[in-house]
């Protein structure tokens, strides 16, 4: 079985992190980056979209929020912009 949800991007941060490892002479300074999307309600424009209210109707609130370490990755996601999101069921 699978489920398809469909969210939009709301933000792309940029983080920066400052580490100090033990084991090395320095500390590190890192990025990565943090998207955050939600269910879609309605499309670009405002208006609603007739295959939003489907989704709308099976996921009408939520947030997903990751972090990335890729710039490229980063780059994908455009705020304003919709994307699908598949589940599949994964071993371990």
């Amino acid at each position: 079985m699978a489920v398809r949800a469909k969210f939009r991007c709301l933000e792309v941060t940029k983080r920066y992190s400052h580490t100090t490892d033990p084991g090395a002479p320095t500390a590190v300074d890192h990025h990565h980056y943090r998207v955050k999307l939600a269910p879609v309600i309605a499309n670009k424009t405002g208006s609603y979209c007739e295959e939003n209210k489907g989704f709308y109707a099976a996921t009408p609130s939520g947030e997903m929020v990751m972090e990335v370490v890729s710039e490229a990755t980063a780059a994908f996601f455009e705020p304003g912009t919709a994307y699908y999101l598949d589940f599949t069921e994964a071993d371990g």
